[in-house]
């Protein structure tokens, strides 16, 4: 504990974020991962960092170091009453190759408040950025509706390309 408000985590274990059993963004169920973990309440206000090291599997090579891949995720949530939260995430996946030309780790995503879809624009990185919301309100004692949406990488540009070739096909667009 940093402070009375922030607390750090470090090691290896399994991650969860968001509400519920499952979840769109970080689940539980996956291996352990290597991570570091700041938790940050403040009133109302719940605001969490977690930068991790995952393992990407490619097909098996002997004599090969497993390659690395690293995600750094956001979630901001605040509970509007005692019934109902409400949550908003961002994450972004990214990997280097084992090259002088690019380092393993981008620093710039070390950033804990920031918004990664305009760090990712700024390095004209291939990295997977995704953005999303959750809500959880409670019912009852123990009863709870929760629910997700994420944005996966989304890039309006490809997306109208893709709807106006759909067009063209069914023949409503020439």
């Amino acid at each position: 504990r940093a402070t009375p408000h922030i607390l750090f985590q470090f090691g290896h274990d399994k991650q969860f974020i968001g509400p519920g059993y499952r979840s769109l963004v970080l689940s539980d169920n996956p291996n352990s991962s290597f991570f570091l973990k700041l938790n940050t309440c403040l009133g109302k206000f719940s605001y969490q960092n977690l930068f991790m090291e995952l393992n990407n599997w490619p097909e098996y090579r002997l004599n090969n170091l497993i390659q690395k891949k690293y995600a750094a995720i956001h979630h901001l949530s605040v509970n509007i009453n005692d019934k109902l939260n409400l949550g908003l995430f961002e994450s972004v996946i990214f990997a280097r190759g084992d090259t002088s030309e690019y380092p393993s780790i981008e620093l710039q995503y070390l950033n804990p408040i920031i918004f990664y879809r305009s760090v990712e624009h700024g390095l004209g990185s291939p990295d997977n950025a995704t953005l999303g919301f959750d809500f959880k309100y409670n019912i009852k004692k123990k009863l709870q509706i929760y629910a997700q949406f994420v944005l996966d990488d989304l890039d309006f540009q490809y997306l109208k390309m893709d709807f106006d070739s759909l067009m063209v096909k069914y023949g409503l667009k020439k």
